[in-house]
């Protein structure tokens, strides 16, 4: 009986780490958006990010991912990286001893991408005012210049505007 005991809790925890366990419901989204949302906010925050700029960054990932580290299949993550820019965030992660789907590593990996690679954009975020409108500015240009998506420029005004409203709700 042990014996059985001991497989099935290992199956369980296999399929626990492999994310099967972790499926996201429609009841219990929100809740796991929410936690991934604090996490996110304590790294820009300890990331030297004033709420501004947190809340620029924050909005793009709330479209890019709903704050799930884990979200998506050719893209990847709170940022949804691709290509070589996936297997670098793995490298990153390895580097740190963090796994790469921790909002830890994704965060540490996107500020290393800002700072080599988007120099201007990193230099902007910095700089930017500590309201709603340095909020949405922040959304737009990180939109706009780091995410690229199709349709940037009006895509890049919907994230200035949730950035806004997530400035509104930080503390």
């Amino acid at each position: 009986m042990n014996k059985l005991i001991k497989k099935l809790t290992m199956f369980a925890l296999a399929f626990i780490i492999m994310g099967g366990a972790f499926a996201i419901s429609a009841e219990n989204s929100e809740a796991f958006a929410a936690t991934n949302k604090a996490r996110v906010y304590a790294e820009l925050k300890a990331s030297g990010y004033s709420k501004a700029t947190a809340a620029g960054i924050m909005a793009n990932i709330k479209h890019e991912s709903n704050y799930n580290p884990n979200a998506g299949r050719g893209a990847y993550g709170l940022i949804q990286w691709t290509g070589s820019r996936k297997s670098a965030l793995k490298r990153y992660a390895k580097s740190k001893k963090l796994s790469y789907k921790s909002v830890k590593a994704q965060i540490g990996y996107m500020n290393k991408e800002l700072k080599s690679g988007y120099k201007g954009l990193y230099k902007h975020l910095k700089t930017v005012k500590n309201n709603k409108s340095g909020a949405y500015k922040a959304a737009h240009k990180f939109c706009y210049d780091f995410e690229r998506p199709a349709n940037k420029s009006s895509r890049s005004k919907k994230r200035g505007n949730t950035a806004k409203k997530i400035y509104s709700k930080l503390a």
